[in-house]
Parts: structure tokens; C-alpha cells; sequence
């Protein structure tokens, strides 16, 4: 089985790279030796905690350190096994949906502390999609770990490289025909299935926000009262901000959880994707 070729004849590097190195230093500050407590641009202000007691921000607080504490600064890839190969290019991707999520962790936690809805909604969902993208990832492994047929690896190998290098534009990277992208609605149902079913909901409801629709336009910003020849915008708290601020944290826990188990499994899966192929070979 061989990988399609990575964007601008990059399959060489791709194939044979020995580390995936991140050469940011803001998260190479940042990296798997996690400071103790989160700076103070990513933790709640005192007025966000007062206007939403019923909110645990200390938890989720604590779970973007656990998210922190995951980050690494170079993926190794230790052999030439197929399943060393596949669950390391797994891995890159992984990385990359933790700290997407961790970013935009960071820019919920400042919208909270802001009063600002629309990005609060944005990002919640924005964390969602790229969870969804991790679990999906996880349970086709955890499929192929089941039967890791020839046909079946093929199919991972090129989910992973759509997934990786998928774009919908041509004009920025690479050819949105060889990589096509997953769509992130199958990705959001595929997860949304069994006691899951909520998930579809959340995102349906901070969608409503993210795009110019009722909730997100009037829903949001009028005072709908009995005077038809008057539209007033309130000034200070809206009666929707409590009700968004709960779905938005809510949806974001159970995103950057998703994103941090999704990283956790990689490891058994990987020992047992080369148990099953040694038997399937023997």
C-alpha cells in the first residue's frame, strides 16, 4: 500500500520525515512541560464569573490544562511498520485538533470575559467541528483495528491524507479534487450516534448563531417589545446571553474532551493495529 503524494510533491518529506517539529515559540513555551496554572489571558475574569455562577469555569479551566499538558514538540515516527506509519501520521493530526482547540479555547474564554456572544457561539462550534474530525478518526482506527484487511488500510490511509492535506479552495494548498475534504456535517452526525445524538443538536444551535439567521441577528440583539413603529437595542446583559454562555461551554467541554481522548487512544490502538496485522500476515 502506498500514500497519494502530500501537496507540492511533498511525498518524500511526507513518507520519510522523522518528526513533525513545531517552530512557533509561542507553543514550543507551551509544550508537553506544562506550567502550573493557565496565564491570565486564558483564564475567566471576575465579572464572568459573577454573571455566570451556575457555569463551572474552574473545570473547564482545569481541562484546557490537561489539554496543554498533551502538547508536543515533535512526533516521532519509531519504525517502518504499517502500523507505525498510519498511527503516526494519526498522531500529527491529532496534535494539531488539541491545539486548534486550545486556541480557540483561549478566544472563548476572552469573548466570555468580553460579554461577547457571536464569537463565544463561533468558536464552541469551531471546536465541535474539529473534535468530531478527531473522534471520527479514532473509531476507523478502532474499525481497522478489527479488520485490518489490505482494502481497509487503503481506505485510512487515504482518509488521513484527505483529512490532513483536504482543502476547498485550489488557489491556497493543494487540489481540493486529489484531497476532498470530509464534510464536517457527516464528520458531526458520525459522532452524533447512539446516546450521542445531543452533540447534533449543540452544533445545530450555536449554527444558528454562527450564521446570520434569526437567533443570531435579531434573536440576539433586539428588545422585542409592544411598540411596532420602535426597534430597540438593548444596552448591557441580554436575556440570551445566559442561555448562550451555557451551550457554548457546555459544547466546548465536550469538544476539547473528545479532542483529548482522541489523542490518549492513539497508543493502545497502535499496539493493537500491529498485533492484528502479525496475525493477519502469519
Amino acid at each position: 500500500m502506498r500514500l497519494r503524494a502530500a501537496p507540492d510533491g511533498g511525498e518524500a518529506q511526507h513518507r520519510h520525515a522523522c518528526h513533525l517539529t513545531c517552530e512557533s515559540d509561542s507553543l514550543r513555551r507551551l509544550s508537553a512541560q506544562a506550567v502550573g496554572t493557565l496565564g491570565m489571558d486564558m483564564q475567566f475574569s471576575a465579572a464572568a464569573r459573577e454573571a455566570h455562577p451556575n457555569l463551572d469555569l474552574d473545570a473547564f479551566e482545569d481541562l484546557l490544562l490537561r489539554v496543554e499538558a498533551q502538547f508536543e514538540l515533535e512526533i516521532t515516527r519509531r519504525d517502518e511498520e504499517l502500523a507505525t506509519e498510519l498511527c503516526f501520521l494519526a498522531r500529527g493530526l491529532l496534535q494539531s485538533c488539541l491545539r486548534r482547540n486550545w486556541e480557540l479555547a483561549a478566544a472563548l474564554i476572552y469573548s466570555l470575559n468580553l460579554g461577547l456572544t457571536v464569537p463565544l457561539m463561533l468558536n464552541a462550534r469551531a471546536i465541535l467541528e474539529a473534535a468530531c474530525l478527531a473522534r471520527d478518526l479514532i473509531r476507523r482506527l478502532e474499525r481497522l483495528v478489527v479488520e485490518p484487511t489490505e482494502q481497509a488500510m487503503s481506505a485510512f490511509a487515504d482518509h488521513l491524507m484527505n483529512t490532513t492535506y483536504g482543502c476547498r479552495a485550489a488557489g491556497f494548498i493543494g487540489d481540493p479534487e486529489l484531497y476532498p475534504m470530509p464534510n464536517v456535517l457527516t464528520l458531526i452526525d458520525h459522532s452524533s450516534e447512539g446516546n450521542l445524538v445531543v452533540l447534533r443538536e449543540f452544533y445545530d444551535l450555536l449554527s444558528e448563531f454562527a450564521h446570520p439567521n434569526h437567533l443570531g441577528l435579531h434573536g440576539l440583539f433586539i428588545s422585542y417589545t409592544d411598540e411596532l413603529d420602535v426597534i430597540r437595542f438593548p444596552q448591557g446583559s441580554r436575556a440570551m446571553d445566559s442561555i448562550c454562555a451555557e451551550a457554548a461551554l457546555g459544547s466546548a467541554t465536550l469538544g476539547l474532551q473528545f479532542t483529548l481522548l482522541s489523542w490518549l487512544a492513539v497508543d493502545s490502538l497502535e499496539r493493537q493495529l500491529t498485533a492484528a496485522i502479525d496475525v493477519l500476515y502469519e
